[in-house]
C-alpha cells in the first residue's frame, strides 16, 4: 500500500474520532461456514441462517486493537476525497 508500512488501512471521517476514542465495540467470533461473500472488495459476507457466537469479547480501547493488529488509522474531514 502505497505510503505506509501497515498491514491494513482504515479511514474515517474526523466526526467519529471521538465515538472510536470513546466507546468500545464487541468482537463477534462465528464459525464461516455457511457464509457467502457478496462483496470482495469491502470484504462483507453474510448468511441467510442465524449464526450462534463461538465467543464474544468488548473491544473497550478501540485505537489500541487497531495498532496491534498492524492498522493505520486515517482521519479525514470527509472520506469524499477517497471516493473520487
Amino acid at each position: 500500500m502505497c505510503g505506509t508500512t501497515a498491514k491494513h488501512v482504515i479511514a474515517v471521517e474526523t466526526v467519529w474520532f471521538k465515538r472510536i476514542r470513546d466507546e468500545g465495540i464487541y468482537l463477534y467470533d462465528l464459525d464461516p461456514e455457511g457464509f457467502m461473500l457478496i462483496d470482495e472488495a469491502a470484504g462483507y459476507h453474510v448468511s441467510k441462517q442465524a449464526v450462534t457466537p463461538k465467543s464474544m469479547r468488548k473491544v473497550s480501547d478501540i485505537l489500541s486493537e487497531l495498532l496491534a493488529h498492524d492498522v493505520e488509522l486515517r482521519v479525514m474531514p470527509s472520506l469524499w476525497e477517497l471516493r473520487e
